[in-house]
């Protein structure tokens, strides 16, 4: 993205609010991709995904109201290097509400998670 700017341009020019983020193979978790992991939560709107979007961490509890969909589960062996104790931790207090769909790569309903992020 710094060599090719564009789609930050776009979604700065276009004032873009929301964002759906499924399926990322945790590519955000890491620094390579801090720069679309920050823009997207720059843009003060709400954002909904799946464990393999931007980490639990980022999300700034007196900036961010979070609502949990689903079950965490651990992600899958390919990726279990990312595992999310402090999600797992949320959904433990708090419970998801359930989902009859799956989404991400937790194609079962039973393990699928989605977070709903909504600026306060």
């Amino acid at each position: 993205l710094s060599k090719n700017h564009f789609l930050l341009d776009f979604l700065k020019e276009n004032k873009a609010r929301n964002a759906y983020v499924k399926s990322a193979s945790y590519l955000m978790h890491g620094n390579e991709f801090s720069t679309i992991r920050n823009t997207l939560l720059s843009l003060d709107g709400a954002i909904l995904q799946d464990d393999s979007g931007i980490p639990v961490r980022y999300f700034d509890s007196k900036k961010w109201q979070l609502r949990l969909y689903g079950t965490y589960v651990a992600p899958l062996d390919i990726f279990r290097q990312f595992n999310q104790g402090d999600l797992a931790e949320l959904y433990k207090n708090a419970g998801g509400k359930s989902l009859s769909f799956g989404a991400g790569y937790h194609w079962n309903p039973k393990e699928a998670n989605l977070l709903l992020a909504i600026p306060k």
